[in-house]
């Protein structure tokens, strides 16, 4: 079943000893924590070239999260999908939102409006 065994820090006083937890229920922080990674590194990546920010669609996340399953993208009756490596996703997503940037069009400057230099200086 996904999601058992996997570790988790579980606050105990005077206790800071790793413990696992069984069950789905630990899937949801770890799948949220792995979209978050996914849209922070994709905006990253976007603006890096671009100066702007961008999220990336549903679609675009699917495709990242289950590009960096361990299953590659393959469902397993026991395992599922698999887990998310998360600095694989981190890396695929930083590299595609910088793929994913237009490119610029620059637009010609406009001809000087007085195209000869020294008719400025003169008296």
């Amino acid at each position: 079943m996904p999601g058992n065994g996997v570790p988790v820090a579980i606050k105990v006083p005077r206790d800071k000893n790793w413990y696992y937890t069984t069950g789905t229920s630990i899937s949801t922080p770890y799948l949220s924590t792995a979209v978050l990674i996914t849209i922070s590194a994709y905006n990253m990546g976007y603006h890096s070239k671009s100066g702007q920010h961008r999220d990336p669609n549903v679609d675009k996340l699917y495709e990242l999260l289950m590009g960096a399953s361990s299953q590659n993208g393959i469902w397993d009756q026991y395992l599922g999908y698999g887990y998310v490596d998360l600095l694989e996703l981190y890396h695929d997503a930083y590299q595609k939102g910088y793929a994913d940037t237009p490119v610029p069009v620059t637009q010609p400057s406009p001809p000087p409006t007085n195209p000869c230099r020294i008719c400025e200086v003169l008296p």
